[in-house]
């Protein structure tokens, strides 16, 4: 499961038409409408120029599903009807990636970034993906 990001502890949502899915805003800290009153071209933020941020748990679902998800969450859209994730990226060369160990000698920090579903997806080794418009 995504999770907002964690630049305002103070800023909630009722994400159950969403499935718990949230987004925050990462300048605003604007949390974003359910996606079934989201359109593709209508998203609701006090700067729609601002990223969202989402972070996701590598143990409950995969990275790239993480960001099939988010990005399908931003355009208010099924995920089903994106472009296939594939065509943007190698999504098992993404899940090795997230699956490097986090912490001791061998925790690596690295960020990833390409475009996918009119966004430029960058995720991270903390598990946070960041779609900027």
């Amino acid at each position: 499961m995504i999770r907002p990001g964690t630049e305002d502890t103070n800023s909630k949502s009722d994400a159950g038409d969403r499935g718990g899915l949230e987004a925050e805003s990462s300048t605003t800290g604007a949390v974003e409408t359910p996606a079934s009153t989201v359109g593709p071209d209508h998203r609701k933020s006090t700067a729609e120029d601002a990223p969202l941020t989402f972070t996701f748990d590598p143990m409950e679902e995969t990275p790239a599903q993480a960001i099939i998800d988010a990005v399908a969450a931003a355009n208010g859209c099924d995920p089903l009807s994106l472009p296939p994730l594939f065509d943007a990226i190698d999504p098992d060369a993404l899940n090795g990636l997230v699956s490097q160990p986090r912490s001791g000698p061998a925790r690596r920090s690295w960020a990833l970034s390409f475009e996918y579903g009119g966004w430029l997806v960058t995720v991270d080794a903390d598990h946070q993906i960041v779609l900027e418009p």
